[in-house]
């Protein structure tokens, strides 16, 4: 107990409510809401600060919304249709597999992930994962090793924490995604949520301080940070009328070979300024000192709240602008041409914090003609053309869209995808496609 102690910390050396102020809170809070949340949360603060008011109202969840009622809406897959199964726990089920589609996986490790999907509950947890385990093992002849890394590319999938067992490897998930540039303050997080839960969940902030050596309102600043950015029922998205609130933030799509990448929350969102009438009250010289101090301290508010929403905008504009320009092939040929992009690599390369990039890629969605994406799915942490079934695939998408193309000429294109492949490779995932060489197919 008493290394434990010394790796968290003296609280001399730790203050966590500095750290975690209730404006930084805030402003993590707002990169992390999806639009609908962002939306309406902002429509509460409007209710709740007088300084606040609403200067274009909200069309966008009303477009999106009205697009899924018609039938004619969209004429490719969209996340929509990922989420209209006849159960809640279907919804989540078609979009968790939708996500597998894409992942670089074995045929048999793909079995195995399809049947943990099927014992995930409509809260987004595993349930009874001893029965599951066992049931699993014997199956598919896996130690529970195996089961455990299968397990961890499902924990992986949107909506973050799904795939979890409890509610402290939940919370757990979520905050391996998010990262903190304070590598000691990510330890505290983890230890409260590992041990301290319960004493978290009914208010005992002196004790879980005093266990940790840490000043009481560190702790409260702790519980706020976990209230507001994490989730402890992940799949609660998909249930009910919910689905309908799945909203893009962004569209994308090529006009003239160029690339369109349309901030929806920009040009359709709801959009907040200071009301002009408190404003003057606040200014007027004969307003009493006690009004005066309470709309100054609107005022702070209001105008953080606003700051936070457009640095919020600026950033994912970069950051969406800079994902699809890297997911070219995807954007030209649909998922199967997506590239392995890092979300580290993102953030070096925007000059942001790794938190920052795992934060805005939680929850956002882009509508593209190949349907509408997780933002999160178009930074694949590796290549899943890699498996078997990808490869024929490609291979099979490629000699159709290129029928005067050989073997050779398909290597080339193939190579250019950062899938170098002999043509030997090549003519055999061709064969095993169906797809006939391309004197065959350019006599058909």
């Amino acid at each position: 107990m008493l290394k434990l102690r010394q790796t968290v910390g003296l609280k001399q050396q730790l203050k966590l409510s500095q750290i975690l102020s209730p404006r930084m809170i805030q402003m993590l809070k707002t990169f992390q809401m999806s639009y609908a949340d962002l939306a309406e949360s902002a429509s509460h603060e409007v209710k709740e600060n007088v300084l606040l008011e609403v200067t274009r109202y909200d069309t966008l969840s009303t477009e999106y919304m009205g697009r899924r009622k018609s039938s004619d809406s969209f004429q490719t897959k969209d996340f929509s249709e990922y989420t209209e199964s006849k159960t809640d726990k279907d919804r989540l089920d078609t979009y968790l597999v939708s996500q597998l589609e894409m992942e670089k996986l074995s045929p048999k490790d793909h079995k195995i992930a399809e049947f943990l999907i099927s014992h995930i509950n409509d809260r987004g947890y595993v349930e009874h994962w001893e029965k599951v385990s066992a049931e699993a093992e014997t199956h598919f002849g896996i130690d529970t090793r195996k089961l455990n890394k299968v397990l961890k590319v499902i924990q992986s999938f949107e909506p973050e924490g799904v795939g979890a067992r409890t509610v402290s490897e939940c919370l757990l998930i979520q905050l391996e995604q998010q990262e903190f540039e304070s590598e000691r303050l990510k330890q505290v997080l983890k230890l409260v949520i590992t041990a301290h839960l319960d004493a978290l969940g009914e208010q005992r902030y002196e004790d879980i301080a005093k266990a940790l050596f840490l000043e009481a309102e560190g702790v409260e600043a702790i519980a706020e940070f976990i209230r507001s950015n994490l989730n402890p029922s992940p799949g609660s998205a998909f249930s009910g009328s919910d689905v309908g609130h799945v909203i893009p933030s962004f569209e994308a799509y090529i006009e003239d070979e160029k690339l369109v990448v349309i901030n929806l929350e920009e040009s359709k969102g709801l959009q907040l300024g200071l009301n002009t009438r408190y404003m003057a009250m606040l200014q007027d010289p004969n307003t009493d000192q006690e009004t005066k101090k309470y709309l100054e301290e609107r005022f702070q508010k209001a105008r953080e709240f606003i700051d936070h929403i457009q640095r919020r905008r600026e950033t994912i504009q970069r950051l969406a602008v800079y994902v699809i320009e890297k997911q070219r092939l995807f954007m030209h040929y649909g998922p199967l041409y997506l590239e392995p992009l890092l979300q580290k690599d993102v953030a070096k390369h925007l000059g942001l914090s790794n938190s920052t990039v795992s934060r805005i890629v939680s929850g956002k969605y882009i509508q593209t003609h190949h349907g509408m994406f997780a933002l999160k799915q178009l930074c694949p942490r590796g290549h899943f053309g890699k498996t078997s079934i990808r490869l024929r695939q490609i291979v099979q998408d490629l000699g159709l869209r290129h029928p005067d193309h050989s073997d050779e000429k398909l290597r080339t294109l193939l190579r250019k995808m950062g899938l170098d492949m002999a043509r030997r490779t090549i003519a055999k995932y061709r064969k095993l496609s169906g797809t006939a060489s391309s004197y065959s197919r350019q006599s058909q």
